[in-house]
């Protein structure tokens, strides 16, 4: 009776990991999105709107002037008086806070377009990937930051992609 005992739970033991054994793919949802001809044409259509283009326009030529300042200081500074160096030192403050408005300004707006495009495509995405896991006969899914090492094929993120392109 011990034996036979004995012998089932060896058995189990051994069996459990094969009940676990099944394909397991990782995927990652927002690079999946990110990369469909949908989200390209959508990072078009911002960067030609003309305020997100004046945005970026401001962004460029603060960038420049804090530039010309900076050269201007390394160039000349050693002969500025006390006051001429408050000066620089305050105008380069105001572009350097003009500057971080402006990028954070274009930040929120890219930030904006994505999470819209995100919330979009999520409606597709389960369904897509539902049928994909029956197709392809995969048990388990997961995001592509819970894995710490995979094989490339067990991405599926462009297959995915490539549907999501598909998909109307």
């Amino acid at each position: 009776m011990k034996l036979k005992t004995l012998l089932a739970a060896a058995f189990l033991m051994l069996a459990a990991p094969l009940a676990f054994a099944g394909k397991t793919v990782i995927f990652n949802p927002q690079a999946a999105i990110l990369g469909t001809e949908a989200a390209k044409a959508r990072d078009a259509e911002l960067k030609a709107d003309k305020d997100f283009a004046a945005l970026v326009a401001k962004i460029e030529n603060l960038r420049a002037e804090m530039m010309s300042l900076q050269k201007d200081a390394e160039k000349n500074g050693m002969t500025w008086s006390a006051d001429q160096q408050a000066e620089h030192k305050k105008k380069m403050t105001y572009l350097s806070e003009d500057f971080q408005l402006a990028q954070k300004k274009a930040q929120a707006e890219q930030n904006a377009a994505v999470m819209k495009l995100m919330q979009e495509a999520e409606a597709k995405l389960e369904p897509i990937l539902k049928a994909y896991m029956e197709e392809k006969d995969i048990d388990l899914i997961l995001h592509a930051q819970a894995a710490v090492i995979a094989k490339p094929v067990a991405d599926i993120t462009m297959d995915i992609t490539d549907r999501l392109n598909k998909a109307k």
